[in-house]
């Protein structure tokens, strides 16, 4: 099942420029896919996690994140448990085998297309997680892969961006269901535990959020990751306004307090 574009379909712009090749590249895989537990095209979240990204690289691994386990997931829809609703997971053979394939068959794409991605093919492959892998034992494989003699820190990164992403309130059901509680949690528990195994100054390339999701503002469980967070624009707003009526007559309404200025002779100007 063919889910992209040829190379020789794509745009001159797409295919003479990496990033535009692999934003293409994803926009076809993710093509009609609709976020889960809100409106709106799925193609925003790697989008988003990708323009946190500082290289050339670690944006072509941030378009790419999903990508793998999107065609996987296409090819072998997931099947539930009758009884208990949980997920069953592929045979592991069967699983690897066509994640395997999957990554050989975007190495060719962009081989065609003019681009050398083999040092990125492991690093993609890190980030796709198997079915019958726990949380756990995916963000250990990731953090393991990092602090090997030859890693990168390029993975790493992308997930961070994609679990603070995955957190942000606008990206979850509102009010939150117990279910929609325990997988932000998870979210949390998993940046928490990047930020244990490596320094801060690791991620001072990731550049900010269009919507900033600070560490601080990150809550480590429960429905505290959910409140309602007064952005820094709207508190220095208030802080505005509380000052104006310290300094403008109480019966100024506010829409004209933006007009009370005195005059160059010191005298207030009269107000009806």
């Amino acid at each position: 099942m063919k889910l992209w574009r040829n190379a020789e379909e794509l745009k001159p712009s797409e295919r003479g420029d990496k990033k535009q090749a692999a934003q293409a590249f994803m926009m076809d895989v993710h093509d009609g896919q609709r976020f889960k537990y809100v409106e709106g095209p799925y193609y925003f979240h790697p989008r988003d996690v990708a323009h946190r990204m500082h290289s050339v690289d670690e944006a072509v691994l941030g378009y790419w994140h999903d990508t793998v386990e999107h065609i996987r997931d296409k090819r072998f829809p997931t099947q539930r448990d009758p009884e208990t609703g949980e997920k069953i997971p592929l045979p592991r053979d069967v699983e690897e085998a066509a994640i395997q394939e999957i990554l050989q068959h975007i190495k060719d794409h962009f081989k065609d297309c003019g681009f050398d991605i083999s040092r990125l093919i492991p690093e993609l492959d890190l980030l796709t997680k198997r079915t019958s892998d726990t949380y756990d034992q995916y963000i250990g494989r990731i953090i393991a892969y990092a602090k090997s003699p030859g890693g990168s820190l390029r993975p790493v990164k992308v997930k961070k961006a994609d679990l603070e992403d995955n957190a942000r309130p606008d990206r979850n059901p509102r009010p939150p269901g117990p279910k929609d509680i325990a997988r932000v949690a998870r979210y949390h528990r998993a940046i928490e535990r990047i930020n244990s195994e490596f320094p801060e100054s690791s991620f001072r390339v990731m550049k900010l959020m269009r919507i900033s999701i600070t560490r601080d503002r990150l809550k480590p469980q429960g429905e505290r990751a959910f409140g309602d967070h007064e952005s820094r624009v709207r508190r220095d707003r208030r802080a505005r306004r509380e000052q104006d009526a310290k300094e403008v007559p109480n019966h100024l309404p506010f829409r004209r307090r933006h007009a009370f200025r005195r005059r160059p002779n010191g005298q207030s100007p009269q107000h009806t």
